[in-house]
């Protein structure tokens, strides 16, 4: 699988991971608007919580970026958008994105049950 993700998007999902960290709404707002996850910010208040939830789970409790899985994130993202009770929906670059990093993850872990993907990746992201 391969995307092209135009660098306005690149920004805007680092500009969004670094909102939910720190609780900036303005900013968090501000992504998901720009990367199309939210047409408008009426439910915003909803959503935010829910959001960090699904990031909650998918570190396994930890919240930390490096004990990041990507195929528990992928089904919190999915649940979000399936319960229909917020206007949110996963852009189609962004699912490419989570369904290739859950492939390598699912390779990486059966062979390393400890296997943490971000930790991996860490010293090329740099």
């Amino acid at each position: 699988m391969m995307a092209d993700i135009p660098e306005e998007d690149r920004y805007g999902l680092i500009g969004l991971v670094i909102g939910l960290q720190n609780k900036d709404l303005p900013l968090v707002t501000e992504n998901l608007l720009k990367l199309g996850f939210l047409k408008d910010t009426a439910q915003l208040d909803q959503l935010i919580p829910r959001l960090r939830m699904a990031i909650k789970n998918s570190t396994g409790g930890s919240g930390k970026a490096s004990d990041m899985n990507f195929g528990k994130l992928q089904a919190e993202l999915d649940e979000i958008s399936r319960e229909n009770v917020l206007q949110f929906s996963t852009p189609p670059f962004f699912t490419i994105i989570i369904r290739s990093l859950t492939i390598l993850e699912g390779l990486a872990l059966s062979v390393d049950s400890n296997f943490r993907l971000v930790r991996g990746a860490y010293p090329y992201v740099l």
